[in-house]
């Protein structure tokens, strides 16, 4: 099920997007991919290169697209040739998909979030929680352990208008605590 087109997205991200190189604006994304070692679906796919301390993911483009991914959003445009590729250029990667997972919230009406902190413990209670709501409600819980992107990977992953509870990781740490992001 495709939640948007290449289009779609690069107009959504429009207001932070510094240029774009779309192949094909109606290629259907319905998946957004932060971890290269995650790949799954990458005929639907949007890689997000995000930098952080510990990696940059401009660095598995390459390797993405020898996989089948054909979207990204980048900061900086890669060299190389990518034919049929598509490339949307942004200040910050992490910023856009916070960007397109709130419209896509916000399409879809106000959604309930749990988020978990604490020292230890929130991936168990992550699942406990999944375990006794999800027989009775639709549930997006994180995909990826604690990340920057893990709460907006989450969000986006549910795009029915129904109630759904995304239960998630906070958005990130610093400085030995959990900070959440504004609603």
């Amino acid at each position: 099920m495709a939640l948007y087109s290449i289009g779609e997205i690069a107009t959504i991200l429009n207001p932070v997007t510094s240029s774009t190189e779309i192949s094909d604006p109606s290629f259907s994304i319905s998946h957004l991919l932060t971890d290269s070692r995650s790949l799954t679906y990458p005929e639907s796919t949007l890689f997000f290169a995000i930098t952080t301390e510990s990696g940059d993911g401009h660095r598995y483009i390459d390797q993405l697209y020898r996989s089948g991914v054909r979207a990204f959003v980048v900061s900086a445009m890669p060299g190389g040739s990518y034919p049929g590729a598509s490339f949307i250029v942004v200040d910050d990667p992490l910023k856009a998909l916070q960007m397109l997972s709130t419209t896509n919230r916000d399409r879809h009406g106000s959604i309930p979030v749990i988020a978990i902190t604490g020292s230890r413990g929130k991936t168990t209670v992550k699942e406990l929680l999944f375990q006794l709501l999800g027989h009775t409600h639709s549930i997006a819980r994180s995909p990826v352990a604690s990340t920057h992107a893990s709460v907006y990977l989450c969000r986006f992953g549910k795009s029915t208008p129904t109630p759904t509870w995304p239960s998630s990781k906070p958005a990130f740490h610093a400085a030995g605590r959990w900070i959440l992001w504004p609603q």
